[in-house]
């Protein structure tokens, strides 16, 4: 499991107690809608059962976020390193959210708001809309939704059924969906810290094959790395390319400790030998 699939109180839902107490009246995706915001402000509707990650990365996020006076929530755009595009989040929460999938290198695409579903609800006579934060494709062909929410706000009766209701279509259509409450602090402050240095234009690829040259199988610390170059490299420019080829998964570190000089650097085998400009 990458540091980005760890949720913290990830797995609330509607009850399982509950709903097999009752008859479900969605057993498959039939009348199950997404709509689809194209380019050219259209919108499409298709049958989830027929969506793939590729339509919704050519879609337009499903809605936008407002600023007005009074806004309680610090909402904003992202640069991905994964998808080199920008990236909404309609909170820090959810900032924080993308700090951890953006790092993992299995993610291959992230879209902010991909689509509106509809459908009937699981057990009542209401029709279901919903609006998920995020979807995620990995390399293994896998997508997962992913809504984003407090720990307080997650036990709610309102965020059960609606995360219970996008949870049951998700594993209708084959596809994994999450929760995320937060991360342990500690990971997602070691991983603020390299976002920092995600932008290839901030690092010199000569820089990104010093260290890939100086780490040794057995890995290297932070400090042991520095100390070990020849005095003609510049090593104020080391601790970026460093983090630049943690965050891509070029080399590895512990993200769950406080970055320190003794933080132990590790190569990643056959693909550490190729740096991600």
């Amino acid at each position: 499991m990458t540091h980005s699939q760890t949720p913290v109180n990830g797995d609330q839902n509607l009850d399982s107690a509950t709903l097999r107490a009752k008859t479900l009246r969605i057993t498959s995706l039939e009348g199950v809608i997404a709509q689809l915001h194209q380019s050219d402000r259209s919108v499409r509707e298709v049958n989830l059962a027929e969506v793939t990650w590729h339509d919704v990365a050519d879609a337009r996020p499903a809605r936008t976020f407002r600023a007005y006076k009074g806004r309680k929530h610090y909402d904003g755009l992202w640069w991905s390193s994964t998808t080199r595009s920008l990236v909404g989040f309609e909170s820090l929460h959810e900032r924080a959210f993308l700090l951890t999938a953006d790092s993992d290198p299995e993610v291959v695409h992230i879209s902010s708001q991909p689509m509106a579903l509809t459908g009937p609800d699981l057990v009542s006579e209401r029709e279901r809309v919903r609006i998920p934060d995020y979807l995620l494709a990995y390399a293994d062909g896998s997508v997962e939704l992913v809504d984003v929410s407090t720990p307080k706000r997650a036990m709610t009766d309102r965020v059960q059924e609606a995360t219970g209701w996008l949870r049951h279509v998700c594993l209708l259509r084959g596809w994994r969906y999450r929760l995320w409450t937060g991360d342990d602090p500690v990971q997602l402050r070691t991983l603020r810290h390299a976002a920092g240095y995600r932008n290839p234009r901030l690092v010199a690829p000569e820089d990104l094959d010093i260290v890939l040259e100086s780490i040794p199988a057995y890995g290297v610390s932070i400090r042991q790395l520095l100390s070990d170059l020849p005095p003609q490299v510049d090593r104020p420019r080391i601790i970026p390319a460093a983090l630049h080829l943690a965050w891509h998964g070029h080399i590895s570190l512990d993200w769950s400790t406080k970055l320190r000089l003794d933080t132990v650097l590790h190569a990643r085998g056959a693909d550490a030998d190729e740096a991600v400009a």
